[in-house]
């Protein structure tokens, strides 16, 4: 009878025994760099992703300063990013210029019609 433990080598036993753990987006918004380039991201994918990634950006900066930066209280703040939520563009505006970020816009690319095609 063939044992199957003794084809796993050691290094893929000691895998197996490692613990899974739960990611969170928040680990990896450290810095003003990554959170522009999540809600850059996040804005591609849409609006209503966008506006939870900006849930995201806010809870990892802290709820509190930017309440505070944004002239509002806590609880406006949790209220205007929850589940389901559509704030308003100023409110956006007021949170992305909290988080010490700036909306930029670029073209679309357009396809290009040649002069002989109606």
């Amino acid at each position: 009878m063939l044992d199957y433990l003794s084809l796993i080598s050691d290094s893929e036993m000691n895998m197996a025994k490692e613990k899974i753990t739960k990611w969170n987006i928040l680990d990896g918004l450290r810095n003003d760099k990554e959170i522009a380039a999540y809600l850059e991201a996040a804005l591609e994918e849409g609006y209503d992703f966008f506006l939870s990634a900006l849930d995201d950006a806010a809870r990892a900066q802290g709820i509190n300063l930017l309440a505070k930066k944004m002239g509002v209280n806590r609880q406006s703040l949790y209220k205007s990013f929850g589940k389901d939520k559509r704030p308003s563009f100023e409110t956006v505006f007021k949170a992305i210029d909290g988080l010490g970020l700036r909306i930029s816009f670029t073209p679309r690319q357009r396809m290009r019609v040649s002069a002989g095609t109606h």
